[in-house]
């Protein structure tokens, strides 16, 4: 995924959070009407690349449900107690809020792959939620994955349900690349449960992967934003076994030091 400076523009305010020609401008794009058989009247927007056979992401808004969904070929975000939707510094800024947590999506028009999300577990509205935030707070989505294994994403489109998981790294990521010149970063994360660990394999791919072999290190504490993937794999005396990975979508780091 590629991140994007934005234009030095002011913000700009939508007073009515689904206005729904107003978002449809800011993406430079049409906004299609759409019935959802559970969240009743939607519109569907979608952002494509301004290269040719760039990849196509769709936003689509339930005014009524106050969802927001998100879909490209590896992003899948859905919002939901959406309190408002407006343009920041060229972006289209669309925040989320409940009692207990919130969240803040910055999508960028023409660059489906371009996405920012800031996410904070407290209910207080923390003072940087503009596309400037403290380097602690910002989570960046990578570009498309390398090949990912059949299955990965189901035919309809929606990604497994996302899972995200605190630990500490075991090992600074391993970069590879694959027969077809794909990046692929492999590390494992350590996931403590009272007096239990759980380890995961966790998989970076694209850019996002080349960043992390050069960012991350062992011990350090990360929050990993992904989707569970299993798949079948060989052993020399016990035959198939299934085997889980995380496909990174995102990750947020700590200050926190890292233990030897």
């Amino acid at each position: 995924m590629s991140e994007r400076e934005p234009s030095h523009l002011p913000c700009e305010e939508v007073g009515d959070p689904w206005d729904i020609q107003r978002i449809a401008e800011i993406l430079g794009t049409e906004a299609v009407s759409e019935e959802h058989s559970q969240y009743g009247q939607g519109y569907r927007f979608t952002v494509a690349g301004h290269a040719e056979a760039a990849p196509i992401g769709q936003l689509k808004l339930y005014p009524d449900r106050l969802i927001a969904r998100y879909r490209s070929p590896l992003i899948g975000l859905d919002l939901t107690h959406v309190e408002t939707i407006d343009q920041d510094h060229g972006a289209l800024r669309i925040h989320a809020r409940d009692e207990r947590a919130q969240a803040v999506v910055f999508l960028f028009p023409g660059d489906p792959q371009a996405i920012r999300v800031i996410l904070s577990s407290e209910g207080q509205v923390p003072e940087a939620l503009s596309l400037s935030p403290a380097p602690d707070q910002i989570v960046e989505t990578p570009v498309a994955p390398a090949a990912e294994p059949a299955g990965a994403i189901p035919e309809d489109g929606e990604l497994a349900p996302r899972v995200m998981l605190t630990g500490r790294l075991g090992h600074t990521p391993r970069l590879r690349t694959t027969r077809q010149g794909k990046l692929i970063a492999r590390t494992s994360l350590a996931v403590h449960r009272g007096e239990e660990t759980d380890w995961h394999t966790v998989l970076f791919h694209g850019e996002r992967a080349q960043q992390a072999a050069e960012t991350l290190s062992k011990g350090q504490l990360v929050t990993i934003i992904g989707y569970r993937h299993l798949r079948e794999a060989m052993t020399r005396q016990n035959g198939p076994r299934t085997v889980e990975e995380i496909y990174a979508a995102s990750i947020r780091t700590s200050s926190t030091p890292n233990v030897p």
